[in-house]
């Protein structure tokens, strides 16, 4: 029998329990925060899926109710692919998988590509709660730095020669924690690099949209000689979080075994989100949502930079994102996230700590500020008190 200790000893949380009580009070109280990294609810297309809602549960009730195929239900299957060939991915039907979210879609992969003591490639910083998915497998993992939003291909050479990780997690576009995306010719190098050893790439694409300048494209697009490359999309970011339908693009061997291991977890994703999903796509233009969201967030994220500019210290540096809902501060090192946040939340903003962005060697003096879920106004406040907590710290260590 496996004992409460025992438990706690194999199973990690990523967030300390106090990090974890801290922002829990925040979301209870009247702080403004920039935690979560959430989509704003004014973009969710609410009416147009109460529309759908009413008419799936009246005209389409068997199939939105009953159990469903594992792959998916078949009209979205067919949207989704008729979308990734939009963005440059020639999938067939057989490398298609639809999952309940993104976070769904690691946890599955982990599971079929790594057992416990094998080796992970990661970003560094990188997505916390892939972190979180990959550490269920007890595997080794192996940052790979990031510079001025650049890959240290150096640095992924040597782990790819010496290393041979499972697969390469990575965000190329919208980068979480940083808002970066990678340049067309890293994208390439990158893809040349895991063919060249022989190692999978688990690309993940959930802010692939929720671009501001230049559009890139999704490295799947590129995978025209080997079947390396794992791709990972959700609506999530899009239209809404709590639809829970996300997707995995892989080789038909690949997705055959996520299929078995899905059916084991939890059979199905949801039929009937599915099915509303998929009489919205069909009723509505999602290209047309699409540019509403970069407009949007664009603003938001404009909105950051110019509060940051204005009241952040000369000590502290920040990224200035291209796509995605997140920015990245580097404050002194005398100064950590996890302190900073108890003082932030009783002045009444939140904030996240960056050391568990990192995957290998910790570093305590970043934090994660999202501004996607904020009007401009709260956003400015909000950076205004976090500016004066700064300070204070900052004056405190010197």
């Amino acid at each position: 029998m496996t004992t409460t200790a025992e438990f706690k000893q194999w199973i990690t949380h990523v967030q300390s329990p106090r990090v974890e009580r801290l922002l829990k009070q925040a979301a209870e109280t009247e702080v403004i925060s920039f935690a979560g990294g959430l989509p704003a609810e004014e973009m969710f297309p609410t009416a147009e899926f109460q529309e759908a809602f009413e008419r799936v549960t009246t005209d389409k009730s068997a199939e939105a109710l009953q159990y469903s195929w594992t792959e998916g239900y078949e009209p979205l299957r067919q949207q989704i692919l008729e979308y990734l060939h939009k963005r440059g991915i020639e999938a067939r039907p057989n490398e298609l998988l639809l999952v309940s979210g993104a976070q769904q879609a690691l946890s599955l992969i982990a599971k079929l590509l790594v057992r416990p003591t094998q080796t992970i490639a990661l970003e560094t910083p990188t997505y916390v709660a892939a972190i979180q998915a990959f550490e269920l497998q007890e595997p080794r993992f192996c940052g790979v730095g990031r510079s001025q939003g650049e890959l240290l291909l150096d640095n992924f050479k040597y782990l790819l020669k010496r290393q041979a990780p499972k697969f390469f997690y990575v965000v190329p576009t919208g980068h979480n924690p940083t808002g970066y995306s990678l340049s067309e010719q890293q994208r390439l190098e990158i893809i040349e690099l895991a063919t060249e050893h022989e190692t999978y790439i688990v690309s993940d694409e959930v802010y692939c949209e929720i671009e501001f300048s230049d559009t890139h494209r999704p490295l799947k697009s590129y995978d025209d000689v080997e079947d390396l490359i794992i791709s990972v999309g959700s609506f999530s970011k899009l239209l809404s979080p709590g639809l829970r339908v996300g997707w995995i693009v892989a080789k038909e061997e690949i997705i055959q075994n996520l299929i078995q291991i899905k059916q084991a977890m939890d059979l199905q994703a949801s039929s009937l989100t599915q099915v509303v999903l998929s009489l919205y796509l069909k009723e509505h233009s999602l290209d047309n949502h699409i540019a509403k969201c970069r407009d949007f967030y664009r603003g938001r994220r404009d909105a950051a930079l110019e509060a940051l500019e204005r009241y952040l210290p000369s000590e502290v540096s920040w990224t200035k994102p291209d796509a995605g809902f997140s920015l990245w501060l580097e404050l002194p090192e005398s100064i950590s996230g996890d302190d900073l946040l108890k003082d932030a939340v009783s002045a009444g903003v939140a904030i996240e700590p960056g050391e568990p962005f990192f995957p290998t060697e910790k570093h305590q003096n970043f934090i994660r500020l999202s501004y996607s879920n904020l009007e401009a106004d709260q956003i400015d406040e909000g950076v205004r008190r976090l500016s004066t907590i700064i300070k204070d710290h900052i004056s405190k260590t010197s």
